[in-house]
């Protein structure tokens, strides 16, 4: 195309094959993958003509599904949303008009919008991607997608930029509206990618159009410790045997970097026009690419998480921030760059939100619990050394537990020891076998009706109402009948043993999710979660040993408003089952939970957390006696436990721990 068909503003609303019908309304912006996960997700229409648009009958038929109500009109000029969930606070003090909720979401990974009239016409489409061409700043950054013409074609990203507001202009005229169609990026690569100080990093960009181009300069922003330094600007040369008629690539070298530097990077594009195009759009939020350059010169046993905030202060106590996350895996051997991620800040912890496309190991979201909770919290003085152990146990004996590992975390050159642990989410069904469309529920005592469903939220819950009426039913037959039909029982049988084996007293009212598997047959699964109480802690006693073998169907006597697991009570009143259950406990003493396994695995934990601090140490400079102190007090409490523990259970079990093979 040459320079001046990019300008020219057609009335072309469909770019592929569809047969199109000419309609007044256009879509004209997009909120496809809002930050935080707000959900604040919509469609909006304009009407750019001066007569008004019924559009009774008009329906969205690809990517969402909704059909207008037949007093539906967008007056001239006008907007009307369609948005996802109604009900928003976000909503509220919005004029403009709504509808929804609709069907399906917006694909966050790039999807096809179709707007038809009652007869079947296409009336307008967008076709549009969360990577380049098309801008970034929609997939979870803030802003959302907005045309900058409606004449022009919808599924052109030429049309379409990031917002220069978080959150969107839903219901106003567009802050890019009447922006110039511009060249854009359609590839970027770094070379080598995971560079060492002394390496000078090839970098190539691909741009369209090139016949606008007069110039191209690279810009980097290395950040050194938190600290931004200066941008350099770096003036960057065609390469004619690799460009061609409809593209063409630019290079430039970035010299070689200290280590441990994460550099920025973007393009700004200068015109024939006399105009300067920034890639990306300062709107948004991070540089195009990142890379860092790393020596292997922090010494450590564990994953390090470098956070670089760009900010000269330290963590802030809480609140939500966008931060730029370094990862170096130890076990993978290379160095993966999070920028731009969304990271909250608790007295609790740091939970870190990743992007499109970024992950650890699989995971899109982690939860990094401080190495001793915080002082004025009901967590023990070794929740975090719980936690990870109490996990670990879990999916020995076969349970849907998520991951959680110890790691090292660097901030403003502070180096401390959290653990990570994987969300129950779709990603976490997905790398456990598990149907990523099936249902998770959270048990919460506090949660209205005792629970809240965690994903495909605009389904019902029909599934887990079903589950609670069959488990509860008055007949007896019929309860043992459901225990059978609706549960995993090998895996709840596994979850209820080592629950009570730790003493996780907090597992089965609360602090539990549920799992429902669409396939084979619809069995449901326990996922636990929060395991800062087990190993015998609780809010009164920091060392429960004596949790009797019939606390899942009783409970806390004290506790009224906590009723029994609403698993366990229907599973522990089924006699068959509560016997092989108690047989369990038996043969786990000296199998999956025997003094000399799980002291092992303690020693082990213990003995990586205790290298790593002088590691720490040799590196910092600085003494850790403190930590170290921490570190071992824990771990003994966590001995003292199971050698009371057994001893307790010893005592209570029915029959001697050599005769449970008979059973």
């Amino acid at each position: 195309m040459n320079r001046i068909g990019v300008f020219v503003l057609t009335m072309v609303f469909l770019a592929g094959g569809e047969e199109s019908g000419w309609g007044e309304a256009v879509i004209n912006e997009l909120h496809y993958n809002p930050a935080e996960d707000t959900p604040t997700e919509f469609v909006e229409l304009f009407n750019p003509t001066s007569q008004a648009v019924a559009l009774g009958g008009y329906s969205f038929t690809s990517g969402i599904f909704f059909t207008f109500p037949m007093d539906a009109v967008i007056q001239p000029g006008g907007y009307i949303l369609v948005v996802r969930f109604p009900r928003a606070s976000a909503w509220q003090g919005l004029t403009v008009k709504k509808y929804g909720p609709y069907n399906g979401e917006l694909p966050n990974g790039g999807g096809r919008i179709l707007l038809r009239s009652p007869e079947g016409l296409a009336v307008d489409e967008v076709e549009y991607d969360d990577k380049a061409p098309w801008p970034r700043g929609p997939d979870g950054y803030g802003s959302s997608l907005e045309r900058i013409a409606p004449e022009l074609p919808g599924n052109d990203s030429h049309s379409w930029r990031a917002s220069m507001n978080q959150g969107g202009t839903p219901g106003a005229p567009n802050s890019v509206a009447g922006t110039p169609p511009w060249p854009l990026i359609g590839g970027f690569d770094i070379q080598p990618p995971y560079p060492a100080s002394q390496d000078e990093v090839r970098i190539r960009v691909t741009l369209d159009h090139p016949d606008l181009i007069a110039a191209v300069f690279l810009r980097m922003e290395p950040v050194r410790g938190n600290t931004a330094q200066a941008v350099q600007v770096l003036e960057m040369a065609l390469e004619p045997s690799l460009s061609g008629s409809e593209t063409a690539v630019f290079q430039a070298a970035v010299p070689p970097q200290p280590s441990q530097t994460l550099v920025r990077l973007g393009v700004e594009v200068h015109l024939f026009t006399g105009e300067s195009v920034y890639l990306p759009h300062p709107a948004e939020p991070r540089p195009f690419e990142s890379y860092f350059v790393y020596d292997n010169d922090i010494p450590s046993e564990l994953p390090i998480f470098w956070i670089h905030q760009r900010v000269r202060t330290a963590l802030p106590p809480s609140g939500k921030t966008v931060s730029g996350v370094v990862v170096k895996s130890v076990t993978a051997g290379h160095v993966m760059v999070f920028d731009g991620t969304r990271m909250e800040t608790s007295r609790n912890g740091i939970k870190i939100r990743f992007l499109k496309r970024e992950e650890y190991e699989g995971n899109r979201t982690l939860n990094l619990i401080p190495e001793r909770p915080p002082e004025g919290t009901t967590a023990g003085p070794q929740s975090p050394h719980v936690e990870q152990l109490s996990f670990r146990i879990f999916r020995d004996f076969g349970v849907l537990a998520p991951q959680a590992e110890w790691i090292r975390v660097i901030d403003r050159n502070r180096h401390t020891q959290r653990i990570v642990i994987q969300q129950p989410n779709e990603k976490f069904l997905e790398m456990n076998g598990r149907d990523a469309t099936g249902n998770i529920y959270k048990i919460a005592y506090n949660e209205p009706g005792g629970y809240t469903k965690m994903t495909n939220v605009l389904e019902g819950d029909e599934d887990y109402q079903e589950l609670m009426q069959a488990l509860y039913a008055n007949n007896a037959a019929a309860r043992a009948q459901a225990l059978r039909s609706y549960l995993d029982i090998e895996e709840v049988m596994a979850y209820e043993v080592a629950s009570v084996l730790m003493s996780n007293w907090d597992g089965f009212h609360n602090n539990l999710f549920l799992y429902h598997n669409p396939v084979p047959i619809g069995l449901w699964e326990c996922i636990p979660w929060d395991l800062d109480k087990t190993f015998g802690y609780t809010d009164s006693n920091p060392m429960f040993v004596e949790m009797p073998l019939t606390f899942p169907l009783d409970g806390w006597a004290e506790h009224a408003s906590r009723e029994p697991g609403r698993i366990s009570r229907p599973f522990h009143q089924d006699a068959e089952l509560n016997a092989e259950y108690i047989r369990r406990l038996g043969r786990e003493l000296d199998g999956l939970f025997s003094e000399a396994r799980i002291g092992g695995l303690i020693d082990g934990v213990e003995d990586l957390l205790l290298r790593d601090l002088v590691l720490v140490e040799q590196y910092t400079r600085q003494s850790q006696p403190d930590r170290r102190q921490q570190i071992q007090d824990s771990y003994n409490t966590m001995r003292v436990f199971l050698s009371l523990r057994h001893a307790y259970l010893r005592s209570v079990l029915p029959v001697a721990v050599s005769d449970w093979s008979l059973y």
